[in-house]
């Protein structure tokens, strides 16, 4: 990953982040009528419609978020073609628990991500911090008040409306694994402070 690109994305992320978590403490009210803005609910029911149009944004979504902790856990961007497929066919395999084992999702995408962070060479720091953030966030993910009642509408939108709530989790997950790349390529100097672009070469 480039520098430059690395620097800015890191900026993004924190920028996202405080706006976000403003408005979903101090303007809860803004942040629930934007997710169950009418538009987004209406577009959610839409594409609940389509079968397998459905099925591709929840596997995207799985991909997503299996492809980002393997990324916080090891702090590399890229991986080899076949880390690639493994996390392809961790996504598939509990699609299918979803599906006819749906009451031992939680335990099994939680193996997923312990299994995928050991076979990418994770570093145990990095996966515990991830980890334990991956957890909070999905625990206490729709901590907002008057949430409970609007529950409904939201359901309505289907996978639509968990991308739109997962944000959080997608952005920390980033945020995480470019901190973390950072730190693996030593962008750092020893006394803390970022090295020029020109002084670092990319591996």
């Amino acid at each position: 990953m480039n520098y430059k690109i690395a620097k800015t994305m890191l900026g993004l992320c924190i920028i996202y982040l405080v706006v976000f978590y403003i408005i979903k403490f101090i303007f809860p009210t803004f942040l629930i009528q934007t997710i169950t803005s009418p538009s987004l609910i209406n577009l959610g029911i839409s594409i609940n419609k389509y079968k397998f149009l459905s099925i591709f944004i929840m596997l995207v979504c799985s991909y997503l978020t299996f492809y980002l902790f393997a990324f916080a856990s090891s702090g590399r961007f890229k991986f080899s073609w076949y880390e690639f497929v493994i996390i392809g066919a961790f996504m598939l395999a509990n699609y299918f628990v979803t599906i006819f084992l749906p009451e031992l999702y939680t335990h099994t995408s939680t193996a997923s991500m312990l299994i995928i962070a050991l076979i990418v060479k994770g570093k145990l720091s990095y996966t515990a911090i991830s980890f334990t953030i991956h957890g909070y966030l999905s625990q206490f993910l729709m901590s907002i008040r008057g949430f409970e009642t609007v529950i409904v509408q939201i359901q309505q939108a289907g996978v639509l409306s968990s991308f739109v709530m997962c944000l959080e989790i997608y952005v920390w997950l980033l945020l995480l694994g470019i901190i973390f790349y950072f730190k693996e390529n030593k962008i750092y100097g020893n006394n803390g402070t970022p090295l020029s672009q020109q002084e670092h070469k990319e591996p």
